[in-house]
């Protein structure tokens, strides 16, 4: 797909200004949030995953379901090697999300979570840098301009990565 080639050459050729190169592969989808390290390791072998979310099959599914262009960009806060803070892993809502009040709960009387958690508060914010500098390289359509209407490369609406 032009599309996506297009995009993995402008990211490859700023790589070092997006602190590495860029790695494409396939999601894992998840329904639960993965927090142990072993886990997480353990679905990567078993199937060739890159990484896992929770949210990337949902709109996956309806771009194809609409016949548009999807891919997903991501960048990782926490590592197959990371077991996140039990606080966390309590605090993930079905949708994905993080329920600030239920991590500062989950901390308040376990201390020994407060290293965990300030080590993942400091890789979300640079994974939030990655995206946006990724949406800078890549610009807002990322890569879409002067390249066919939607649909005209029907293997781009399957998702999936790189």
């Amino acid at each position: 797909p032009q599309w996506r080639r297009a995009l993995w050459r402008a990211l490859d050729r700023a790589s070092d200004p997006l602190g590495g190169d860029p790695l494409g592969g396939t999601l894992m989808q998840s329904a639960q949030v993965l927090a142990d390290a072993a886990a997480k390791r353990e679905l990567g072998v078993r199937y060739g995953a890159q990484a896992v979310d929770m949210e990337s099959a949902t709109l996956a599914a309806a771009a194809r379901g609409a016949g548009a262009r999807f891919l997903v960009v991501r960048a990782v806060a926490d590592p197959a090697a990371w077991t996140l803070p039990a606080a966390v892993a309590g605090a993930v809502d079905a949708r994905g999300r993080v329920r600030a009040a239920r991590v500062l709960r989950g901390v308040a009387f376990r201390p020994r979570q407060w290293a965990a958690l300030l080590r993942l508060g400091r890789a979300f914010a640079a994974a939030r840098a990655t995206l946006a500098r990724v949406t800078a390289i890549a610009g807002p359509r990322f890569g879409l301009d002067g390249i066919g209407g939607p649909g005209t490369e029907p293997e781009d609406a399957g998702g999936g990565s790189g």
